[in-house]
């Protein structure tokens, strides 16, 4: 059986999944929020009871407070900067089309043909109306439903990823 699809990713596709990909774990996710509110009450707490009269006095304290909020955020800002970029890249966003069967995946773009076969994959991840296939763990291809042109295509794609990627994540 060969199942076709074809399409261009929509910017909302292209975040949804960047946000499904960058995802922290629930424990990561409330550790960092709490590490947030804390670093933000501290340098209130500091601003309120020194008031520093001197610039350099605010800096001191203000300057280690952004950088740890940037790295403790981070996981939450990284889609929003990731798809800046690829919303750049032509390539991402021209039709992409090919086919699945039993021996893997075909996918067409502009500039490039690719053969994959199902070996390659480690997991898939599905979300709703989005399927990402990993290759490793920070390389996915991206199946948004509206690829394929029936719901019987896009049901039929969804059984033959259950029966050849055994590791599944549903989130």
């Amino acid at each position: 059986m060969e199942i076709f699809f074809e399409g261009q990713y929509s910017k909302q596709a292209l975040l949804k999944a960047q946000k499904i990909h960058y995802r922290p774990s629930p424990v990561i996710r409330v550790i960092r929020i709490i590490g947030i509110v804390t670093v933000v009450i501290i340098y209130i707490a500091q601003f309120v009871l020194r008031r520093p009269e001197r610039f350099l006095d605010e800096v001191g304290i203000l300057l280690p407070a952004f950088i740890i909020l940037y790295v403790l955020a981070m996981p939450f800002l990284l889609p929003y900067s990731t798809i800046q970029q690829v919303m750049k890249n032509p390539d991402f966003i021209a039709t992409i089309s090919g086919k699945v069967n039993e021996n893997g995946v075909t996918m067409n773009a502009k500039r490039s043909n690719s053969d994959l076969k199902w070996e390659l994959f480690t997991k898939y991840i599905h979300k709703g109306d989005l399927i990402l296939l990993y290759s490793t763990n920070n390389c996915f291809y991206l199946f948004p439903h509206y690829f394929f042109k029936s719901q019987v295509d896009w049901d039929n794609f969804q059984n033959v990823i259950k029966e050849k990627i055994r590791k599944c994540e549903v989130r």
